[in-house]
């Protein structure tokens, strides 16, 4: 037992509390960092949540092209 703590006593004697509580914070933030260019990376390519939007104006690039028909043919 007592190499089992001079061991750990030799490996703690170089580290700072607040070194590792900084890098755990460090990798914390890295993992957040992945998390978000995860989330990223799984949506869908193409049509999102923008389709509603661009489907409704393409109706009314329509309605104006056929309005704009409409007229040649009356005047």
């Amino acid at each position: 037992m007592g190499y089992a703590a001079k061991a750990m006593k030799a490996a703690h004697e170089n580290m700072d509390i607040d070194k590792v509580d900084d890098l755990m914070a460090d990798i914390t933030e890295q993992q957040e960092v992945a998390q978000e260019i995860s989330d990223v990376i799984s949506r869908p390519v193409g049509f999102g949540e923008d389709y509603d939007e661009l489907m409704a104006e393409l109706e009314e690039l329509e309605q104006e092209e056929l309005d704009k028909n409409l007229l040649e043919i009356e005047g």
